[in-house]
């Protein structure tokens, strides 16, 4: 599938960004979610003296926001109205899912589902279990052949505070997370410079729709774009291998000649340029591979400018070397997880987690890779 992208180069430098944690960057496998709702608006109660509502922007899950019920006395209802038209000629089966929180950190506890069709309504079982930091996943399913069917409310006898986000209707009988706002212009990547597409067909998901990197098939495409011929690049990467040995991208602008990519190498890590100076390509790598864990997350930054080329781990410089002349360009576009993506002769995929990929078309200097690893660090668990 391919996915068209409009987005800007930004005055900082900063021209490519894939960020698992931005709520508007892609989460979600394309095309699954048939209906989603911001639990921001249009929500109701059936008992609106036992319960009050608001926005509650400072309790989010994963930079999403939240809407916050305090219920005063007994049994309550609340509602989404909202209704997903669908037209089969067999039954389909619908889920129905969103996350929900408890201010006092217990489980919630529902009743059915209240799903409303054409012809019937009925109250399939919510089945609950937890994700992190105290959120719950709440998922019901329910059949149908009618062509309208809505999911409008569930219910509980649990008084407290409660906090939901990310509520949608899929046409699978499993379920994605929310992705923030609509599916037009930016679905996909935030701040891709320039008019583009981008290619996801051979994009991975895990359980909570995640993109994975599995090593043999899963990539993420962009197009050539002329902003990515920059002679000053720096790229940024938080990564987590599934494998301490392998040689695989996390990375690449270029093919063949590869304009400069970021991938692992063996149990290194590798920063590489192809200088049209004379000497080719070549590759700055890390000097130890205590940064290649299958447990731990690590924060890659190569840069280069004016015949200095650095690498840095974790917001510290781990190696640096001169190269005379410019980086060679090309008309290939960008690849994730994989190298020579752009042209179809694909190889070398990364096995493990990607989390965010930043590209710039100017040098990052230490104190901003530093800030950069600073402020993200708490996201991998560092």
């Amino acid at each position: 599938m391919s996915i068209a992208i409009t987005g800007k180069q930004n005055t900082n430098g900063l021209i490519f960004v894939c960020d698992r944690f931005n709520p508007k960057s892609y989460v979600g496998e394309p095309t699954t979610n048939l209906a989603l709702f911001d639990v921001t608006a249009g929500f109701s109660t059936d008992t609106p003296s036992n319960v009050t509502q608001t926005v509650d922007n400072s309790v989010t899950y994963k930079g999403r926001s939240s809407l916050k019920l305090s219920t005063v006395t007994g049994y309550w209802n609340i509602y989404k109205n909202g209704t997903a038209y669908h037209t089969q000629t067999s039954s389909t089966t619908f889920t129905f899912s969103w996350k929900m929180k408890r201010a006092d950190g217990a489980a919630p506890s529902l009743g059915g589902g209240y799903i409303y069709t054409v012809a019937v309504s009925t109250y399939p079982s919510v089945t609950v279990y937890p994700i992190d930091d105290g959120w719950y996943q709440c998922v019901c399913t329910y059949s149908s052949t009618n062509s309208t069917v809505s999911l409008t409310g569930f219910n509980s006898t649990q008084l407290g505070v409660f906090y939901i986000t990310d509520w949608q209707v899929e046409t699978k009988t499993h379920y994605t997370p929310y992705v923030y706002g609509t599916r037009s212009n930016t679905q996909g990547l935030v701040d891709l410079a320039g008019n583009s597409v981008l290619d996801l067909a051979n994009a991975g998901y895990d359980s909570s729709a995640q993109f994975t990197f599995n090593g043999s098939s899963n990539s993420i495409i962009a197009p050539e774009n002329s902003v990515f011929n920059t002679q000053t690049p720096s790229v940024e990467v938080w990564i987590k291998t599934n494998a301490t040995t392998q040689n695989g991208f996390f990375f690449e602008k270029g093919n063949v000649n590869t304009q400069y990519s970021l991938f692992q190498e063996g149990t290194v890590i590798q920063w590489r340029q192809y200088f049209s100076s004379g000497q080719g390509l070549t590759n700055l790598s890390t000097t130890t591979a205590n940064f290649i864990s299958t447990s731990n997350w690590a924060h890659v930054v190569g840069t280069f400018t004016s015949g200095t080329r650095r690498l840095y781990i974790n917001g510290a410089l781990a190696n640096s070397d001169s190269q005379a002349g410019t980086i060679n360009t090309n008309a290939n576009g960008i690849s994730i997880g994989v190298f020579g993506g752009y042209n179809g002769a694909r190889g070398y995929y990364y096995n493990g987690q990607i989390g965010l990929v930043r590209v710039y078309n100017r040098v990052l200097s230490y104190d901003e890779v530093l800030r950069n690893y600073s402020v993200t660090k708490r996201r991998y668990g560092l």
